[in-house]
């Protein structure tokens, strides 16, 4: 999250991700600088930028600058809740030695504004899942499981297929009453559990909890000088 509250979604491996036509001309420019640069050279060097070259911004000069940053993390899904979350690993924004003495509920509500933001701008739900700035679990005991917010009930109708994509599995009366609303079925008559109204939710692309966005803090917080990240060229 930049210093004026807005978003940057990097991937981990961005030469996976740019086209042909992007890297050559990219190869072109930086051989230009550096003439021996090889392709394979390019890649393992866009590969490994992280976070902080995810911040970095582009001066007058046209060459990078050092980006601040409100924290950092990754977006990634889990298997386990189904889910997309976004978390706080990363040390360079978020460690002790970075923000010394920040409490660990101003974390969680910096990270919850972070995972409400991304929810409300990719229209699925993100959980927020704290990890770097988090008290360890008692010896012995696991550590406390993330907890996902409820799903919004469905309103009005569902379609057989949407039904069939989750598993469900109609009754023959249910299918024939299915055959005269047009492959569609009530919801409210179905009982669906909470899980399969989310996943019903998370085909057709929409938000899956009523939990309301909020905006991110008025005042931006930028990672302490000594984090700041290298220039790159």
């Amino acid at each position: 999250m930049t210093e004026d509250g807005q978003i940057l979604l990097c991937s981990e491996q961005p030469s996976g991700i740019i086209t042909p036509e992007q890297f050559d001309a990219l190869l072109a420019g930086m051989r230009s600088v550096a003439p021996d640069l090889t392709a394979d050279g390019l890649r393992k060097d866009l590969d490994g930028l992280g976070h902080t070259g995810t911040a970095a911004r582009f001066g007058e000069s046209g060459r990078s600058e050092p980006g601040m940053s409100r924290g950092s993390g990754e977006v990634r899904w889990s298997p386990e809740l189904k889910r997309w979350t976004v978390n706080d690993k990363l040390s360079r924004y978020r460690s002790e030695s970075v923000r010394p003495g920040l409490g660990l509920d101003v974390a969680a509500g910096r990270l919850r504004e972070v995972a409400e933001l991304l929810t409300e701008r990719l229209g699925v739900r993100v959980v927020p899942e704290q990890v770097k700035t988090t008290t360890a679990a008692p010896s012995g005991q696991p550590p406390a499981p993330v907890v996902p917010p409820p799903a919004v009930p469905l309103k009005g109708m569902v379609s057989v297929a949407e039904l069939e994509a989750i598993g469900m599995t109609l009754s023959l009366a249910q299918s024939t009453q299915a055959a005269l609303l047009r492959d569609k079925l009530p919801v409210e008559e179905l009982g669906l559990t909470p899980e399969q109204h989310r996943l019903i939710r998370v085909q057709r692309g929409e938000p899956d909890t009523s939990a309301p966005t909020r905006l991110l803090l008025d005042s931006p917080e930028p990672s302490s000088p000594g984090a700041a990240p290298t220039p790159s060229t």
